[in-house]
């Protein structure tokens, strides 16, 4: 009788094992890599054959997505997704949590999103304005006789990272602790799906809280899956009883998590990043996958130009007056025919290739159908955007700001002497008209630049960045790197500024080209 009551247990102990499987900021890339790698028909082989795994050995399996499937490939932003999530559907993937990507196209897309995928989206802490949940905020899973909890976070930034268009009557609240504490009266687990971003040794003060922060201020969490910062974390970060997890980015790991729930608290008994490398693609998922390459590869291939010389690009994009930033600036000022246009680093996501340039290549520039907006400002308004943009980029070494042609900028000991549009200076005073055009994330986002967007004469174009670059190659069917050199900056005197600013007024010295 002892030794059948031990195998009892030994038995249901077995049975009450969980495999979470996990991945975060996908950005479209459903696709293999040029090496075959990658991609959600290899990923869905890993994940099949640790199923097989789990069946024999009686354990149970979650899969979980950090959101973020938006924005990034090509091939995936001109189907909006629909070839991710219909290979997530055959993966079998339970749920995923509302990424801030998931807020760059209009709603009615969002919404489509949600209908075609057989896994909830998450987001507990996104009201309505009357205050209900635009988001199922939490699900369960029954596993062997234990509940498990999971609940959907999505960062506070969001609102600064979207268009108010696309995320009209919704508000990002902090996350709920007593919501949390509910779910653990009644749960033998809690999972905390986490779009907030892992900032290691997080400071209380940061201005959008992070993973670490969460599990401080919600304890009662006994694992967090996270995403939004592409934080590769080779093992669980412990903040008390709380475990953070977070598997890199656009599908190149998939995070495991094994868990014993046969005691009075989960246990993690093993963790591992597992790579999406060298595995047979899913023959199912592939041929999903190939239908939508097929329909957008003739149009992402078409020639739009030939590039001459190097035009790197990236979200880290900083070099000071960079050829990719420049011909976006100048492309954007043709295209809404402005006097001056402006365009961040962190907008441009990827560079041009030496040589013919395609359709994807344009897209990969610029993938987040951003529009071109335009004000008319005057000569104290414009001043002002100088200083704004000499405050949050020109000294940001995450960041940068490019400028059209023609405008010319001094600064003496790191203060702006004068601003010149074609030779003409302009006077810092509420005289003149300057018509201003930039994506409109600027205005529309980022509070220090609302002035723009409460100009009355703040129009949105209708023209998409991607279009007004496709619009310059019309005009200059061969683009060369020294062209795009703009010479906007002019340094005298000595400057104490960070070396990020002396970098780029020393590099700028040399008359307009």
């Amino acid at each position: 009788m002892t030794l059948i009551v031990l195998l009892f247990f030994s038995i249901t102990a077995l049975a009450q094992r969980l495999i979470i499987l996990h991945t975060n900021d996908h950005h479209g890339h459903f696709m293999p890599d040029r090496n075959g790698n990658h991609g959600l028909a290899a990923q869905a082989t890993l994940v099949r054959q640790i199923r097989e795994e789990a069946r024999a050995t009686g354990a149970q399996v979650l899969v979980l997505s950090g959101g973020d499937i938006n924005t990034g490939a090509p091939e995936s932003n001109m189907a909006r997704a629909r070839p991710d999530i219909e290979a997530m559907n055959r993966i079998g993937y339970d749920a995923m949590v509302v990424g801030n990507h998931e807020f760059d196209f209009p709603p009615e897309v969002l919404r489509e999103q949600q209908r075609l995928a057989k896994f909830p989206f998450l987001g507990a802490n996104v009201q309505r304005a009357d205050g209900s949940a635009a988001f199922t905020p939490h699900i369960t899973r029954e596993i062997a006789g234990k509940r498990v909890a999971i609940v959907g976070f999505t960062t506070t930034e969001t609102p600064h990272k979207s268009s108010p268009a696309y995320r009209e009557g919704l508000t990002w609240v902090e996350p709920d602790r007593n919501l949390v504490r509910k779910l653990r009266r009644n749960h033998d687990m809690v999972i905390g799906l986490s779009h907030l971003g892992y900032y290691q040794n997080e400071a209380p003060n940061l201005r959008h809280i992070g993973d670490e922060g969460l599990a401080r201020r919600i304890p009662e969490l006994d694992l967090i899956v996270g995403a939004h910062t592409h934080s590769e974390l080779r093992e669980p970060v412990r903040i008390g009883e709380t475990a953070i997890v977070q598997a890199r980015a656009e599908g190149h790991f998939v995070g495991r998590v094994d868990v014993d729930l046969s005691g009075s608290r989960p246990v993690i008994k093993n963790y591992q990043l597992l790579p999406v490398r060298n595995l047979p693609q899913d023959p199912e998922i592939r041929q999903i996958t190939e239908t939508y390459l097929a329909q957008s590869e003739e149009q992402l291939r078409r020639r739009v130009g030939t590039i001459q010389g190097e035009f790197p690009g990236g979200r880290t994009l900083g070099a000071t007056d960079a050829p990719l930033g420049n011909l976006v600036a100048e492309a954007t000022r043709l295209a809404a025919n402005a006097d001056i246009s402006i365009s961040t680093a962190r907008g441009l996501r990827a560079g041009l290739p030496t040589g013919e340039v395609t359709y994807r290549d344009v897209l990969s520039v610029s993938p987040f159908g951003n529009t071109i907006t335009q004000a008319d400002l005057n000569g104290q308004d414009l001043w002002r955007m100088v200083e704004l943009i000499k405050k949050n980029y020109l000294t940001n070494p995450n960041d940068n700001m490019f400028f059209s042609r023609g405008i010319e900028i001094e600064f003496e000991n790191n203060r702006i002497k004068a601003i010149r549009l074609n030779g003409v200076e302009v006077p810092n005073a509420p005289t003149g008209r300057y018509r201003v055009a930039t994506r409109d994330y600027l205005p529309d986002v980022v509070s220090d630049f609302a002035f723009i967007r409460n100009n009355p004469t703040y129009t949105y174009t209708g023209i998409t960045e991607v279009e007004a670059i496709e619009g310059y190659f019309r005009r200059h069917p061969v683009v060369r790197a020294d062209q795009m050199r703009h010479g906007n900056f002019r340094t005298t005197g000595t400057s104490p500024c960070t070396s990020a600013l002396q970098q780029l007024l020393l590099s700028v010295q040399a008359p307009n080209r």
